[in-house]
């Protein structure tokens, strides 16, 4: 063990001891009626401490071995990255044809090759039964728009069991271990998790123990960033939440979009994993669609492409290390050519007519000579992928060290921040419970009515204040919208090109020009003509189209988000605290509960509400991402073809727009109407309790007094673990 592991291991211990005292402090003064109410603040207290003592055993127990994430979207390119990464480009790894079928792979280097199977439980499965039959029951009602992923994944995957023949009992919650030889794991993976493999609607995740895994490093392969599957989703985020380092795989062609920017953005980081690499996957796609544009110069194709998408990525996410690379180029340098599969092949036959000056046809036994090879190497860039992969490797202490530091880091700031409202609201309690009078609660009981009123109409005001700025976020959009949509139709416009022709001009007419010229009575004329630059045609489209999705995606960070919800909670706390300073009956209330009630309805209504967007925006999304089509066509035709195309784009983003101003007004009312009542249910509630406290003043003062001290004591020994890496 090194000695930057040793120290963060003295860091847990400490922080573990610190908690365990806490929680023992408080469950020593939360009995039935006792001065600890087991509200939010004792709840999140316990979690941080069951998350301190479970999540660092299993950082510490895989901090010999570096666990490495490889996440992205269903076909970005996961197995073909792995299958040259372990296996020379050998497509060991089977690719999973839809989102439905992908399963969640743990791959391990072993002295033994193994496959270790899980197939999904009986509750896994009475779930995924339950969401075919909603599928089918809506379709049968004609019900066929907006059909929830999660719902049309069970159905398929129960007709696959279906059609399969399985008998479903036979595996549900069961683990089998296989002993499958090296020649036979492709063989074995298909037949279990392939596209039209026998078992592959039950099974959960494998995990593949190879003598050809990395040194080193565990790789998590996960089925994709928006698996249907809720329990494999869970797993899958379970196994992510272990991982040291993630590389993300994008999509050249659909580079860093949406959904690769919210998961590398928000969730990766949520999860702890600081190092993150991105791997800009299928780089030939991209350099096949740029060869009109470079006029076939392949190094020329290839520096413009690189700049473009770095970019690209520059604008849209933090800094970090961006890779082109090419998994399938790679693959078709190492291997001969009379292995190639089919789709290489024809990989290679594409990038051979996009760049037929680079790129020369094989020739016989001999294969191909050694300049393409060079070529391929360049574009599958596969050294890029190693570098990365040696410096995981050499900075793998400090990797895992960090990662654990900073989480420590963050449970010990959030214990504490917890801790502060639980012994406020103690103190604040014991005072009152030292100046109560029977009499002034029974009116206070009273006047609950009032005060529910005179709030509501102070939580009414503010809504109309945070809404209004929320509004604003989409009005601003919507104008966006349709500036882009004016400046693409001017692109639209603009792509077109010159071209020279010839026609036939007669040099003299009737007889007389036959006599003195016969055949050669014609001569060519030159003439111009505008024709559709279909490059130009085609980049308009795509920038309009990732132009609309950024600025969608910026909306949907900042309406009804986290950093909203933090803004409502402070600013509603501050109305309320000075209604509450202004009203005569406000003297006894508890303050920190009442604060945890108000961000506790907020928290989960705009959660809710944050949800419902990001579905909204998925929906979206895949309906601008439609391929644009062009044929050849004439320029009139390709730019109405154009011109519709992103009509309708701007239409399906206006529909977003509208439905999301209707849940931005939906939101207003639903706070309206369950954040005060919330917030009253905890003053009676505190007012009962108060009411009982004061018939043994004197016993109920003597526990406050006892209780404030440990959990203050526990405090100042928690924070000193803040300090406790350089020794024991």
């Amino acid at each position: 063990m090194t000695d930057s592991q040793s120290a963060v291991e003295r860091e847990r211990d400490h922080l573990e001891e610190g908690l365990a005292a806490l929680i023992g402090a408080i469950d020593k003064y939360s009995g039935d009626g006792d001065v600890v109410k087991k509200d939010s603040s004792v709840h999140d207290l316990k979690q941080i401490a069951r998350s301190v003592a479970d999540d660092t055993k299993e950082m510490l127990q895989d901090a010999r071995l570096l666990r490495l994430g490889i996440v992205g979207q269903v076909k970005a390119g996961k197995s073909s990255l792995l299958n040259m990464l372990l296996f020379d480009g050998q497509e060991i790894l089977p690719k999973a044809a839809t989102p439905m079928t992908a399963s969640l792979t743990h791959i391990v280097k072993s002295d033994r090759d193994q496959i270790e199977v899980e197939y999904y439980g009986a509750d896994d499965w009475k779930s995924i039964r339950g969401h075919a039959d909603e599928y089918k029951r809506r379709k049968a009602q004609g019900i066929s728009a907006d059909i929830e992923p999660f719902l049309e994944a069970g159905h398929q995957l129960v007709e696959m069991a279906r059609e399969r023949e399985i008998d479903i009992q036979d595996y549900l919650g069961k683990n089998h271990a296989l002993d499958v030889p090296k020649e036979r794991l492709s063989e074995e993976l298909r037949r279990l998790v392939g596209s039209s493999g026998e078992l592959t609607p039950l099974v959960k995740s494998v995990t593949i123990r190879s003598s050809r895994g990395m040194p080193d490093i565990d790789i998590v392969d996960t089925p994709g960033i928006n698996d249907p599957i809720t329990s494999r989703s869970l797993q899958t985020k379970k196994m992510l939440r272990r991982c040291d380092a993630v590389l993300l795989l994008s999509d050249a062609t659909q580079f860093m979009d949406a959904e690769d920017v919210a998961f590398f953005e928000r969730k990766i980081p949520q999860e702890g994993i600081d190092h993150r690499v991105v791997i800009g996957s299928k780089f030939d796609s991209v350099l096949i669609d740029a060869s009109r544009d470079n006029r076939g110069l392949l190094d020329e194709a290839k520096a413009d492409t690189e700049q473009r998408l770095r970019a690209r990525a520059e604008t849209i996410v933090v800094a970090t290390e961006v890779v082109l690379t090419s998994a399938m180029c790679a693959t078709l340098a190492k291997k001969p050519v009379d292995s190639w599969a089919p789709d290489e092949k024809h990989t290679f036959d594409t990038l051979q007519r996009s760049y037929p000056d680079y790129l020369d046809q094989p020739e016989g036994e001999e294969g191909i000579n050694q300049a393409t090879r060079e070529k391929l190497t360049s574009i599958g860039n596969w050294s890029a992928v190693d570098e990365v992969l040696k410096t995981v490797r050499a900075g793998k202490d400090a990797i895992i060290a960090d990662k654990m530091t900073k989480f420590l880091r963050r449970k010990r700031v959030a214990a504490l921040e917890e801790l502060d409202e639980l012994i406020g609201s103690l103190e604040e309690r014991r005072a009152a419970v030292e100046a109560g009078d029977v009499n002034d609660i029974v009116r206070q009981q009273n006047s609950l009515g009032s005060l529910r009123e005179d709030i509501e109409a102070t939580v009414t005001e503010v809504w109309v204040d945070l809404i209004t700025e929320q509004e604003k976020l989409i009005d601003s959009l919507r104008e966006s919208v349709l500036k882009e949509l004016k400046d693409v139709r001017e692109d639209i416009r603009g792509a077109v090109k010159i071209e020279v022709k010839f026609k036939k001009k007669t040099k003299g007419t009737g007889f007389l020009r036959t006599i003195t010229f016969g055949a050669a009575g014609y001569e060519e004329v030159p003439y111009e003509k505008r024709v559709l630059d279909q490059g130009e045609l085609e980049a308009a489209i795509r920038d309009f189209s990732e132009d609309i999705e950024h600025k969608v995606g910026a909306v949907v960070d900042k309406v009804f988000h986290k950093s909203f919800a933090i803004e409502a909670v402070k600013a509603l706390r501050r109305v309320i605290a000075v209604k509450l300073t202004d009203d005569e009956i406000a003297a006894s209330i508890n303050v920190p509960v009442l604060r945890r009630a108000l961000r506790e309805s907020v928290m989960r209504i705009v959660a809710e509400s944050d949800k419902r967007l990001e579905a909204a925006r998925k929906s979206l999304f895949g309906a601008i991402g439609l391929s644009f089509e062009y044929d050849g066509d004439s320029l009139k035709k390709g730019q109405r073809k154009g011109r519709n195309f992103v009509e309708k784009a701007v239409d399906e983003a206006i529909k977003w727009i509208d439905a999301c101003k209707a849940q931005i007004d939906f939101v207003a009312d639903r706070a309206k109407a369950e954040l005060v009542p919330a917030i009253v249910a905890e003053m009676e509630d505190y007012e009962e309790r108060l009411m009982q406290e004061l018939e043994n003043r004197e016993f109920s003062l003597q526990r406050y007094s006892l209780a404030v001290d440990e959990l203050t004591a526990a405090r100042q020994r928690l924070e000193r673990t803040a300090g406790s890496r350089g020794g024991s």
